[in-house]
């Protein structure tokens, strides 16, 4: 999940009229965006947008079906459980529509990926675009530099950090506003999840009603325990949302390094990411 993750999709029309630079997608029941594509011109895979992975992966449950697709050589990929061991392929090819295919790509074998889905791809596919994902639509849409936006939307500056991306977001607790940056991270199915240095020196613990716990798998099997709770307020850009689930990690301090905003938040808005000139635009639904 937050480790390096991958790229993939397959050519479908959902019944609507796809532009040439145009994607299609749907969701599942976690609002993972899930974009259908072709690899090799052989095999047909549903893969999720993950705004927080720059690898393509498939899953190992996957692989078994794929026959295009040989995975002859290793490698090691971060997590958040820590560094794993794993094998990928190299030189494949991806056609998401008629008009947009990719190739010499890589592509990374892993345990987990979305619910209904064969692996992942990131942003950094379409790294000479701009990207919006429009919720409304159910639409990818790649658009160049140049173009204009519109002022219907919110501008946000947007932190890139090895292919990850973080916007500036306020929680109300108490009387208090406290930011702190917050990974997009649309693999995630949560609300607000955060690091263990902002929980332990906002005492999070104590602030909150723990409503439950669980355990949070990472997409190569390692557990790591949350609690859960309700947030009066979270602040993005000028959007103020109410009643969030917020979670964060029991155990040693410092393990969990970001926080991080999921689906149940991002699939609010419908998203721009300007990721040459550091912005993301935001209009609310």
């Amino acid at each position: 999940m937050f480790g390096h993750i991958a790229l993939f999709l397959s050519i479908i029309s959902f019944g609507r009229v796809v532009g040439q630079d145009t994607i299609p997608f749907s969701l599942n029941s976690d609002n993972n965006i899930i974009i259908k594509g072709v690899v090799n011109d052989v095999d047909s895979l549903d893969l999720m947008l993950h705004t927080a992975a720059n690898v393509f992966t498939i899953t190992k449950e996957s692989a078994l079906r794929i026959k295009s697709v040989r995975f002859e050589n290793k490698d090691s990929i971060d997590s958040w459980g820590g560094n794993n061991e794993t094998v990928f392929s190299k030189n494949n090819t991806l056609k998401l529509t008629d008009e947009i295919s990719f190739d010499s790509l890589h592509i990374w074998q892993n345990d987990y990926s979305g619910k209904t889905t064969d692996g992942k791809i990131g942003l950094n596919l379409f790294a000479d675009k701009v990207v919006e994902i429009n919720f409304e639509k159910q639409i990818v849409v790649l658009k160049n530099v140049t173009d204009k936006i519109s002022k219907d939307n919110r501008t946000v500056k947007l932190y890139a950090q090895n292919d990850l991306y973080f916007v500036e977001g306020g929680l109300l607790i108490g009387s208090d506003t406290i930011a702190n940056k917050y990974l997009i991270h649309s693999g995630y199915a949560g609300g607000i999840l955060l690091d263990d240095e902002f929980s332990s020196k906002n005492n999070i613990a104590q602030k909150i009603e723990i409503t439950n716990e669980q355990d949070l798998k990472d997409s190569y099997g390692n557990i790591l325990k949350t609690y859960n709770g309700t947030l009066n307020q979270f602040i993005l850009g000028n959007n103020c949302i109410e009643k969030c689930e917020i979670s964060f990690f029991s155990g040693s301090i410092g393990k969990q390094k970001m926080s991080v905003i999921g689906t149940a938040i991002i699939s609010k808005f419908n998203w721009i990411f300007d990721i040459k000139n550091n912005l993301v635009y935001l209009r609310r639904i």
